[in-house]
C-alpha cells in the first residue's frame, strides 16, 4: 500500500469504504500504540492519522504522535490530518467526494511539521523567553528520535525556529552548556551572599530548576507549610510550584510553565528551565540536599524571631519548649 489511513471509529473505516477509500484502519476502543505502528509499517512506508479538528481529536493526535517518534527511520513518513470543525471522515468525504478527500489527506503536514506548528502556538517567539520555552517543550519529543538523520533535521529545524545556532542548541540538548550565574530578579536577586549558593545556583532557584526537569520530586517533601514564611528570593514560587504538584501528580513541565505564562514569573521560569548544570549526583540527592539546606535556613530565620522576642514581651511555654528545640539542633548541626 502507498500508504494506510488512521481514523478515530470503526464505523469511519465503513463510511470510506462505501466511497472506495479501502486502506483506512481503526483500533477498537483502544489509543493507536506503538505495536499496532510497527504491524503497519510491515505493510506501508506512510502513515496517514485522520482526526477529527475538536480537543478529543488533538489529544489523540499528541498520543498517536508519542508513540510515533521513536519509530521513526529512512524510508518510513507519518503524516496528520485534521478535519473542519464539525465534520468526520463520513461527512466529509460524502460532501466533497474521493478524489478531493485524497487530496486533502495528500496535503496534510509532516509529524514534525504538526508538532513545530503545536509547540510554536503555547509560546511567544518575538521573545527570548518564549523561544527558550520552544525548546524546552521540544526536547522531550526530540529525545524520543531515536533515527539520527531525522533527529539532524529535526534539530536544524528547531535551531532555526529558536533563533539559536545549531552548535549552541546541540549543547542545550546535550546538557553541557554551563549554567548562567545570575537569573532574572523574580527568583533570585543580584550579589546573594556566597553561603546561599551552591553551583552558581542559589538552594531555591535549583530546586526549582530540578522540579522543571523533574516534577516527580515533589513528592520528596512530605510538609510543604514552613517555605511559605521562608525569606528566601523565589521561596513562594518554590512553595507554589510544590502545592500545585502535589494536587496535581502527573503534571508536565509544559504544565507548569503554562500555569505562570504571562507573567515575570514565567518568564523566568522559562528562562531558568532551558539552562543545564552538571548535578553533583542524582538529581533526587541533588534535590533533598537543597531542601535541607532551605528546611535550615528557616529554622535559623525562626530561631532569631523567638531571640528577639525573648529581649522583649518574652516567650510563652509553647514557644520556649520550640526555642529550647531549634537550639538543640543547631548544635546537632555543629
Amino acid at each position: 500500500l502507498d500508504n494506510i489511513i488512521l481514523v478515530e471509529g470503526y464505523m469511519d473505516v465503513v463510511a470510506l469504504a462505501q466511497f472506495g477509500v479501502t486502506n483506512a484502519i481503526a483500533t477498537l476502543g483502544t489509543a493507536t500504540s506503538g505495536h499496532h505502528l510497527q504491524q503497519l509499517f510491515r505493510d506501508t512506508s506512510e502513515l496517514v492519522f485522520c482526526f477529527d479538528g475538536d480537543r478529543a481529536g488533538r489529544d489523540a493526535a499528541m498520543r498517536a504522535l508519542d508513540n510515533s517518534l521513536p519509530l521513526l527511520r529512512g524510508g518510513r513518513d507519518i503524516k496528520l490530518h485534521f478535519l473542519p470543525d464539525g465534520e468526520d471522515p463520513d461527512t466529509l468525504i460524502r460532501q466533497i467526494g474521493k478524489d478531493a478527500f485524497i487530496e486533502r489527506l495528500e496535503g496534510s503536514p509532516s509529524l514534525f511539521e504538526f508538532l513545530m506548528a503545536h509547540l510554536s502556538a503555547q509560546v511567544d517567539l518575538d521573545t527570548v523567553a518564549g523561544r527558550g520555552q520552544l525548546v524546552h517543550l521540544a526536547r522531550p519529543y526530540l529525545d524520543k528520535v531515536t533515527d539520527p538523520v531525522y533527529r539532524e533535521l529535526w534539530q536544524q529545524q528547531l535551531a532555526s525556529t529558536a533563533g539559536l545556532s545549531e552548535e549552541k542548541l546541540s549543547r542545550l540538548l546535550a546538557g553541557d552548556a554551563k549554567p548562567e550565574k545570575q537569573g532574572p530578579a523574580t527568583i533570585s536577586r543580584s550579589g546573594p551572599s556566597k553561603s546561599v549558593r551552591a553551583g552558581g545556583m542559589s538552594p531555591v532557584r535549583l530546586a526549582l530548576w530540578l522540579l522543571l526537569q523533574q516534577p516527580s520530586l515533589a513528592t520528596r517533601v512530605p510538609h510543604i507549610d514552613w517555605l511559605a514564611g521562608l525569606d528566601e528570593p523565589g521561596a513562594k514560587v518554590l512553595h507554589r510550584m510544590l502545592e500545585l504538584l502535589r494536587a496535581n501528580p502527573n503534571l508536565t513541565t509544559g504544565a507548569l510553565l503554562e500555569h505562570w505564562r504571562g507573567t515575570k514569573t514565567g518568564d523566568a521560569l522559562s528562562g531558568l528551565a532551558i539552562q543545564t548544570r552538571d548535578v553533583d549526583g542524582a538529581e533526587s540527592e541533588e534535590f533533598d540536599g537543597c531542601i535541607r539546606k532551605l528546611l535550615t535556613f528557616a529554622r535559623e530565620q525562626r530561631l532569631k524571631v523567638l531571640e528577639q522576642k525573648t529581649s522583649g514581651s518574652g516567650l510563652n511555654p509553647a514557644e520556649k519548649a520550640e526555642y529550647q528545640q531549634l537550639l538543640q539542633m543547631r548544635r546537632d548541626r555543629a
